[in-house]
């Protein structure tokens, strides 16, 4: 041989891949479920091996997952712990041939709307007003937290309440109010999970109608007529207000020259009328 052997040695250093991590959300309802779908590449491409750990706030949701082809979508129901805001979801990547990696993202955290069934309302004056109606989020579930309401009669807040196992079922004290129409507006004042709501309605308000028979005698000259009068709703006899009478389309009145105002008592008014000459 012409020459001798030779060695020569270098030394090489291999470096771990390095990952990206991409995170996509929906915008879960409080206590609804997180969807997360969640890509990793490296230099190459889609990743095919290794397993994430996902974090919710902080707090690991699930034993580890295996990467395939890149791709991972996980489910999760939110706990009544994380209240409605903010929110991140973090995943933590760890594969032997590639360098530890870690993305973190926010999420948003909504409430639900709700909606109650009120429509516009009729009753008559000296009644009170019911409301017996099921509180619903959007999508047609019943609510299941109570929530502070507040009635308002025009702008006079006139009764506080709170909802009982998603019911609205309440008295409203309409009794004292005139015949009209009014505004009826309801303040629900939302909580942890259900966003407020304001509905308003009209209510009208309308006069009762009264039946009125007159019962006379048939005096002669110079006698006295005897008048009842009967005043009844239906077939009940009504107390207050009065009654005023005409003779011959003239009303009668007293010696000052006011008009005669006859008070209303279990639905009877008497009066005697002395005829003239």
């Amino acid at each position: 041989p012409i020459y001798n052997p030779s060695n020569a040695t270098r030394t090489f250093k291999i470096k771990n891949r390095t990952a990206t991590i991409t995170i996509n959300t929906n915008t879960p309802k409080v206590e609804g479920e997180l969807t997360a779908n969640i890509t990793i590449r490296d230099e190459t491409g889609l990743v095919n091996r290794g397993k994430i750990i996902v974090l919710v706030n902080g707090t690991q949701i699930s034993e580890p997952i295996s990467i395939d082809n890149g791709k991972t979508s996980i489910e999760y129901t939110l706990p009544s712990t994380i209240k409605a805001g903010k929110s991140d979801i973090t995943v933590q990547y760890i594969d032997k041939y590639t360098n530890y990696a870690e993305t973190t993202k926010a999420f948003n955290v909504e409430k639900y709307d709700i909606n109650a069934e009120i429509k516009d309302i009729t009753i008559k004056t000296l009644q009170n007003t019911t409301i017996n109606t099921q509180v619903v989020d959007t999508q047609g579930n019943i609510i299941t937290q109570d929530m502070d309401v507040e009635v308002f009669l025009g702008n006079v807040s006139v009764l506080n309440t709170t909802t009982r196992d998603s019911k609205l079922d309440i008295t409203i004290p309409t009794d004292k109010y005139l015949a009209g129409k009014y505004d009826l507006t309801f303040k629900f004042k939302g909580n942890e999970k259900y966003n407020p709501l304001d509905k308003t309605v009209k209510l009208t308000i309308e006069n009762r109608d009264a039946i009125v028979n007159i019962i006379t005698n048939t005096p002669k000259t110079l006698e006295e007529l005897e008048i009842t009068v009967n005043v009844n709703e239906n077939t009940t006899p009504l107390n207050g207000g009065y009654v005023v009478l005409l003779i011959n389309s003239k009303t009668l009145k007293d010696t000052n020259n006011k008009t005669i105002k006859l008070p209303v008592e279990n639905g009877v008014v008497k009066y005697n009328y002395k005829l003239l000459g």
